[in-house]
């Protein structure tokens, strides 16, 4: 069980360290063999009588891991220089008020706009199917006399764009490579 736990982990690692590696959500598949292999360290100690000292090794070595991950990862992450998504966030809230509609991708933008920006998300990537339903919706808000802003990352999707080119995107700010506009009702 220890070495399917060992081929398990080198297995995810060789496919997590070229593809995508710091999208940290990745790591998680590696918790059960750590788990299989931290019971089958136990269960050895707890078998030799040694059950305190090999406790307090996983302690340390699990309080080592927790405090390696906030200083390289989480504590880094939480300031918007390090991160892109957050400051594109910080862009979005200060141009903007509550109540309104961003239109943006998924994923990220799924979670980052409504936590970050305490905004209205119009996740337009449910939309590619029917972009004639997502034109219904936009238009309704902007009857409705809401207001809709959308990305410059949704802009540059051919299908998309093309859609939201017909409410004469107004550029409200720019920063980095990342532009928000305003759409005006047709």
């Amino acid at each position: 069980l220890l070495v399917a736990c060992g081929l398990w982990i080198a297995a995810y690692a060789c496919v997590f360290t070229s593809w995508e590696p710091s999208t940290m959500v990745y790591r998680i598949s590696d918790l059960i063999p750590l788990l299989f292999a931290l019971y089958l360290g136990y269960q050895a100690a707890y078998n030799a009588g040694n059950k305190a000292s090999w406790l307090g090794a996983a302690l340390a070595l699990a309080s080592a891991l927790a405090i390696g991950n906030f200083a390289a990862e989480i504590y880094p992450r939480s300031f918007e220089s390090n991160n892109l998504h957050l400051a594109r966030m910080a862009l979005i809230r200060s141009h903007t008020a509550e109540g309104d509609w961003i239109a943006a991708n998924g994923g990220v933008d799924e979670m980052y706009v409504p936590y970050f920006t305490q905004r209205l998300p119009l996740l337009v990537n449910r939309f590619l199917a029917e972009p004639e339903t997502l034109r219904a919706l936009v238009e309704g808000l902007l009857k409705n006399r809401q207001n809709v802003f959308v990305t410059s990352q949704v802009l540059e999707d051919p299908v998309l764009g093309e859609l939201f080119q017909k409410f004469k995107p107004r550029l409200i700010a720019r920063s980095d490579g990342f532009a928000l506009y305003e759409l005006a009702p047709l």
